[in-house]
């Protein structure tokens, strides 16, 4: 059996290789190698034509129009996967983090969520739940080690969904996690300790949801999609919203993770 540390460590090489291949570390690494190519080669040309393309890559996926086609391609998958859902009932409602950032906050000792534009997900898990679709929620997101310890996420979450109006012994925790196999696994156990052998209602963001729903299938866990946090058909109505810009560079960041560790099964 892998350890946690060996574990955490093949998490760690995961995230670092998956942010190479993203527009800011394509940046990084084709400065740096056009500049070693320079520095061995000051004649040729091929060191700023590869740093030429790495600036130019950067411009590209700053581009909206790009950005939002990259993750409309995953947020048509997540529709797809949705017209196929079975239906209830439910043996109860899968909310995976990734929500959520803990930070200190500066009038309080304790630590307190920070939460993103994918919090989208509590809401929708806590709507789903008021009508009826399953007796619970299973929240699934683990905490990073940390000097001192902070709160786990699935923690956050759930204070998040008692103030939606979910009470709480309707909310169950699987808080040992870290990325979304770690999620779907673990949540695969708390199935099978708990003798629950129903469907399960899968709510992530909409571009999340292809990578999670087949994790979730070769975890053996049945499950329907229900996507949420829509972001890939935003508004070009106005010339300033076609110019470069860091939300978008963001956006593609955050796509092309997802389908790095789509076709890389992980």
């Amino acid at each position: 059996m892998t350890s946690p540390e060996s574990l955490n460590l093949l998490n760690l090489a995961v995230k670092l290789l998956t942010w190479a291949a993203t527009p800011l570390g394509l940046l990084c690494l084709g400065v740096a190698t056009g500049s070693m190519v320079k520095r061995i080669r000051p004649s040729s040309a091929i060191g700023p034509i590869i740093m030429g393309l790495a600036v130019l890559q950067i411009v590209a996926f700053a581009m909206p129009p790009l950005a939002y086609q990259l993750q409309a391609s995953l947020e048509h998958r997540a529709a797809n996967l949705h017209k196929t859902n079975v239906g209830q009932p439910y043996d109860g409602i899968l909310l995976l983090g990734g929500l959520t950032r803990s930070t200190r906050s500066p009038l309080s000792p304790d630590w307190q969520p920070d939460i993103t534009e994918a919090a989208d997900r509590a809401h929708h898990a806590a709507r789903l739940w008021h009508d009826g679709m399953a007796p619970r929620i299973i929240v699934a997101g683990g905490v990073w080690p940390a000097n001192p310890p902070k709160p786990t996420e699935a923690f956050w979450i759930q204070q998040l969904l008692l103030q939606l109006g979910v009470p709480q012994d309707a909310i169950v925790l699987e808080d040992r996690s870290t990325t979304t196999r770690e999620n779907v696994r673990n949540v695969a156990q708390i199935m099978q300790t708990n003798g629950w052998a129903g469907r399960l209602a899968l709510v992530t963001s909409a571009s999340h949801m292809p990578r999670a729903y087949a994790n979730a299938e070769r975890a053996g866990l049945k499950v329907d999609a229900y996507p949420t946090d829509w972001q890939g058909h935003a508004a070009m109505d106005r010339p300033i919203t076609w110019l470069p810009n860091a939300d978008a560079l963001q956006l593609s960041s955050r796509t092309l993770k997802e389908w790095i560790a789509l076709l890389a099964r992980y």
